[in-house]
């Protein structure tokens, strides 16, 4: 899976079920997070094998790590509670919860899940939750997402 670029190994991994790439080798677990767009210090890096977390770098933010292709990791929140800030259409919302559906944020910013779906901005990449509305997502601090219309646009 892995490929050239620029003459370098280009190393996949996901954090969060988003794939990301490097040509570095090693990474430390902060700049893992940063990556995936994910704030480093409210939230630390576990290493995942199949389905379960296999090692835990909470504390370990600036320790370097040997990624190799195929590496899944996953985000979990520090273990003190504080108010998550994000925006829906750019209206601030905030949450205690570091999960939620996408169809819970969308009714918190007062849109209808039925009429409704939810899609979260990072950088210029667009994840739609369309369809996948029941499922919990990671909610970050100061992430962006948009709601869009299901069905027609009513002309004036």
């Amino acid at each position: 899976m892995s490929t050239e670029h620029e003459g370098h190994q280009l190393i996949h991994y996901t954090v969060d079920h988003e794939n990301l790439h490097t040509n570095h080798e090693e990474m430390t677990p902060n700049q893992i997070l940063l990556a995936a767009q994910i704030e480093a210090g409210v939230y630390f890096l576990v290493k995942r094998v199949g389905h379960e977390p296999h090692e835990s770098y909470e504390g370990k933010g600036d320790l370097p790590i040997r990624l190799h292709d195929g590496d899944h990791f996953i985000s979990q929140r520090q273990h003190h509670h504080h108010r998550i800030e994000y925006t829906v259409d750019a209206e601030a919302q905030s949450t205690t919860q570091d999960q939620m559906t996408p169809d819970e944020i969308l009714r918190s910013a007062g849109f209808d899940p039925v009429t409704h779906y939810l899609v979260r901005l990072r950088g210029n990449a667009q994840k739609s939750y369309q369809g996948v509305g029941d499922k919990p997502i990671h909610v970050y601090n100061h992430e962006r997402f948009i709601e869009v219309s299901i069905g027609p646009t009513p002309l004036s």
